[in-house]
């Protein structure tokens, strides 16, 4: 639940009641430890009734095309789900109504993969039938929410949730815009705390003036770093084949140490290169 790019807030209400149920047989397995583990389980239930009373939980359950409303119906009973089921359509027609102008909206989810552990929950939690249904993008919201639940789940494995959608956003436009809003909400706070916590490393005593601007600009670029977004030397790497064929010193390499600042000349050139020529 502490993924930092990955989203799992569709998969917190059904880890937890899986997680419950697992207690409970355990106390039933061994009632020696039925004192210590009745805390914890009545604690995660208490978390879980107001999570379950969280428009935010319902509405990532349905976004999800592994889950949709079959954990909330196998599991819920029926009232619960009748007022799930209902939350779901007024949030369809509350989109519906909105114009598609904001960057949530319209703009491609960043691309992320999903690592093998995430796998394993979804194939865990969510196994049954999978086959992709129909859709219509000149629906309405409530017959596109009906032709999406009524199209067997589908099986999210080898992409993220958000490509998902990036792939079908035509097929259901509003559904679309709901999953860019309620998707990446974190399911946990541990992200969060880990940006805090990393706050720390940059803001030591002896850069106790940095201005909040600053500040913040700094750990996004770290964050960029870290993850491997941005590479400020990838242009002035050369490729294997270059190497293996001898092309590597050209005048791209000339004009690209000039950019550094370098004052590149024929002789500067052949101590680097050898001999190649080189046309100012």
């Amino acid at each position: 639940m502490s993924s930092e790019s990955t989203p799992s807030l569709s998969m917190a209400v059904p880890a937890m009641e899986a997680m419950v149920e697992g207690w409970k047989k355990l106390e039933i397995a061994m009632p020696h430890l039925q004192p210590m583990i009745a805390p914890g389980r009545a604690k995660i239930e208490q978390y879980l009734s107001g999570m379950r009373n969280s428009k935010a939980y319902i509405v990532a359950m349905l976004l999800n095309p592994s889950c949709k409303f079959h954990w909330i119906a196998t599991h819920w009973d029926t009232e619960a789900t009748a007022h799930a089921k209902q939350w779901v359509h007024e949030e369809a027609m509350r989109y519906g109504a909105r114009p598609p102008s904001s960057p949530a909206d319209t703009a491609s989810p960043t691309k992320v993969t999903r690592t093998a552990l995430m796998q394993g929950v979804y194939e865990a939690l969510f196994s049954a039938d999978y086959l992709n249904g129909c859709g219509s993008s000149q629906a309405t919201p409530s017959e596109e929410v009906r032709s999406y639940l009524s199209a067997r789940r589908e099986l999210v494995v080898n992409e993220d949730l958000l490509q998902w959608w990036e792939r079908n956003r035509h097929r259901y436009p509003t559904l679309f815009r709901m999953a860019m809003d309620y998707l990446p909400i974190m399911a946990s706070s541990v992200p969060c705390e880990r940006v805090f916590s990393a706050s720390a490393e940059t803001d030591t005593p002896r850069r106790s003036r940095i201005s909040p601007a600053l500040m913040g600009a700094l750990q996004v670029l770290k964050y960029a770093l870290k993850k491997d977004r941005l590479d400020f030397s990838r242009q002035y790497v050369n490729h294997m084949e270059q190497l293996e064929t001898g092309d590597a010193a050209t005048d791209h390499d000339a004009h690209t140490l000039t950019e550094m600042g370098y004052d590149v000349d024929e002789s500067y050139l052949f101590a680097v290169f050898g001999d190649v020529h080189y046309v100012a």
